[in-house]
């Protein structure tokens, strides 16, 4: 997303991929894309929540502004899938932004192992395959049923799949 708005170039600054140095590095040269998605979808809700920004949340939904746009709208998609099927926005709030003092591998950690995920920041991971990695594990993990609904629900159009009233919290 072109962060041209103060305030949502404040979201990066507040996330834990980039206070932590080895995390930073990570985010940058090997889950720059599952992390820009992360941080765009998180940015979504900030618009969604803001009385005073839901022009531009429209906007970003249907990517007719650029400085509020989605660039990652593929991962963005899969966020929002997975946070409608399975995962409450506060849960990906907990491994996005940083907390002085706790340690982010063991958030992740637990994060993964609560709701039964594969490793979500794994390498330079194509939208497809970060997709079907997510499809094929919730199929093995929690059944047909929830992995049909999360597949159905990425293939919708964003103002469907990022309907953040919809989504877990």
């Amino acid at each position: 997303m072109v962060l041209e708005d103060p305030r949502s170039r404040n979201l990066h600054t507040l996330s834990a991929f980039y206070r932590d140095g080895d995390l930073r590095k990570k985010a940058v040269l090997e889950w720059r894309f599952a992390v820009q998605g992360l941080t765009e979808f998180l940015t979504g809700y900030v618009l969604y929540r803001e009385r005073g920004e839901r022009a531009c949340y429209e906007y970003w939904l249907k990517g007719t502004y650029t400085p509020c746009q989605i660039s990652f709208l593929n991962y963005v998609r899969i966020y929002g899938a997975l946070s409608r099927v399975l995962v409450p926005l506060r849960a990906f709030a907990s491994i996005y932004f940083h907390d002085e003092g706790i340690d982010w591998r063991q958030r992740y950690e637990d994060f993964l192992h609560r709701y039964r995920l594969p490793k979500l920041f794994r390498g330079w991971v194509s939208s497809f395959e970060f997709e079907d990695m997510v499809i094929e594990h919730l199929r093995r993990e929690h059944g047909v049923g929830l992995a049909k609904e999360f597949e159905e629900l990425v293939k919708e159009d964003p103002w469907v799949v990022l309907d953040y009233s919809k989504m877990k919290r």
